[in-house]
């Protein structure tokens, strides 16, 4: 049976991406992740996916669930009745793959355009919900209990809004839930630049699926600073998708790495405590 994804506009299309790419990637005979639903979500969505044949660059993906993945877990261990908010879940395949204990609850939170493929593909349990809104509302802020340790996770999501929302939103998150922590990924200011350039070209010029501008980009080397030094929030981990996966990226990794490209060009995972 082939499910159709045709409601999925702009920014919620953009789930099937890194759902192929880890579908692609959990197919190899040694991939680095591990995500065979994936596969069976892919494998009965009726949907082009080879407009994302992005080559190389779509390693990206699975090593950011990687990376998230291994930091949740981590969080898991220290907190066994923690809550983990998933913003703009979309179609990730996270809480399969990390199977939380017992205590843990796991909201998953995305705008209403994903609640029907949420209903054909996973269950909503007592400790799994799910819930349809946009990370700017307010009121889904009352569901999260106030007796657990939290943490907000943001994967694929924060690159699609403007500086000034994304700081809105970490405020809205400090201000509601004091003392959570935040696990979200970044692009590169030039990611971010050419994914507004190639909206704007004539549609003869442009690929088969163009991405919704990357309002928000920030190079790899200016995390740091840019966090610890002009916000009130700590980084707790960052790390980059190819300092620990140069084998997996090939000689473009390493041609990254000698000419210092992937300062600028490379995507990372950051933690906050917020």
């Amino acid at each position: 049976m082939c499910i159709s994804v045709s409601d999925l506009q702009g920014i919620p299309e953009t789930t099937l991406i890194p759902l192929y790419h880890r579908a692609i990637e959990a197919k190899k005979p040694q991939p680095l992740l591990n995500d065979p639903h994936a596969v069976r979500i892919v494998d009965q969505i009726d949907y082009d996916f080879s407009q994302f044949r992005f080559g190389k660059a779509a390693l990206a993906h699975p090593i950011r669930a990687k990376i998230c993945d291994r930091r949740i877990g981590l969080f898991l261990n220290e907190h066994s009745r923690a809550c983990v908010v998933s913003l703009g879940a979309g179609l990730d395949t996270q809480y399969e793959r990390m199977k939380p204990g017992e205590e843990v609850l796991w909201l998953d939170l995305d705008v209403p355009a994903i609640e029907p493929l949420w209903k054909k593909f996973f269950q909503e349990t007592k400790k799994r919900k799910f819930i349809a809104t946009s990370v700017f509302e307010e009121d889904w802020l009352e569901k999260i209990p106030q007796d657990r340790e939290v943490i907000f996770i943001a994967m694929g999501l924060l690159m699609y809004f403007t500086e000034a929302e994304v700081f809105a939103l970490l405020q809205k998150l400090h201000t509601s839930v004091p003392g959570s922590q935040i696990i979200f990924d970044t692009v590169s200011y030039w990611v971010s630049l050419h994914s507004q350039l190639m909206s704007r070209l004539p549609n003869f010029c442009q690929p088969r699926y163009v991405l919704p501008d990357m309002k928000w980009g920030i190079n790899l080397t200016t995390i740091p600073t840019y966090f610890n030094q002009q916000t009130p929030y700590q980084i707790l981990y960052l790390e980059d998708y190819l300092k620990n996966y140069q084998e997996a990226w090939g000689w473009e990794g390493t041609l990254m790495r000698f000419t210092r490209l992937d300062r600028y060009l490379q995507g990372a995972v950051v933690q906050l405590q917020l």
